[in-house]
C-alpha cells in the first residue's frame, strides 16, 4: 500500500515510479514511520534513501529503468552494503574486492549488519554493494539470485532496532 502511494521512493521522479517529492517530504515520512518503531524507520530509510535514492542519483538511465520501478512500487526491497565484518564503519579499511573479468566484475567479500538483508528469513532483493576496485571504491548493483550471493547469518536478539531485518551477506 505504501508503494501505491509512491512513498517508498519519495525523492525519485514519477517517471520511475517514485513520488517526485523533495527532501523535506522524505524527512517527514521517515519521522512519522519512526514514531511507531525506530527499527521500522531504519528499514524504510535503508530502502528508500540508501538504496533507491542512491540508485537514482548514481545509476545510469538503463539501470534506473531496469531497477527503480520494482523498488518504487514495493515488489522488491533493497538495501546498501558498506560495512565489512572486521572493519566496522572504517570504509577506507574495506576488504571486499571486485576484480574485473572481461566486461564483468567478480566481487569477493562479506558485508555485515546489512539492513533489509534478512526479510522474514529471506534475502532482500536488490543491494548496492561497495567494493574496492582498480579505481578505488566502486558501487555495484547485486541482485538476489546472482551466483555466489547469499544471506549469511541473520542478526537476531539485537538490543535495539529489532524491526530492522539485519544480516550478514
Amino acid at each position: 500500500k505504501v508503494g501505491e502511494l509512491c512513498l517508498l521512493a519519495p525523492t525519485v521522479p514519477e517517471k520511475y515510479g517514485g513520488g517526485g517529492m523533495d527532501a523535506v517530504a522524505s524527512v517527514i515520512i521517515h519521522e512519522e514511520l519512526s514514531t511507531s518503531d525506530p527499527g521500522f524507520g531504519l528499514a524504510y530509510l535503508a530502502h528508500s534513501i540508501l538504496c533507491v535514492n542512491n540508485l537514482y542519483v548514481n545509476g545510469n538511465e538503463e539501470q534506473r529503468m531496469r531497477f527503480l520501478p520494482d523498488l518504487c512500487n514495493g515488489s522488491q526491497i533493497g538495501g546498501i552494503c558498506i560495512t565489512d565484518p572486521d572493519g566496522g564503519t572504517d570504509v577506507m579499511g574495506m576488504k571486499t574486492r571486485a576484480v574485473r573479468q572481461g566486461h564483468h566484475y567478480i566481487l569477493n567479500g562479506r558485508k555485515m549488519w546489512i539492513t533489509n538483508g534478512n526479510i522474514n528469513g529471506e534475502l532482500g532483493d536488490q543491494f548496492l554493494v561497495y567494493a574496492r576496485t582498480e579505481h578505488g571504491i566502486s558501487l555495484f548493483i547485486v541482485s538476489k539470485g546472482m551466483p555466489g550471493f547469499s544471506m549469511g547469518q541473520p542478526i537476531k536478539h539485537k538490543l535495539g532496532m529489532r524491526a530492522s531485518g539485519t544480516a550478514e551477506l
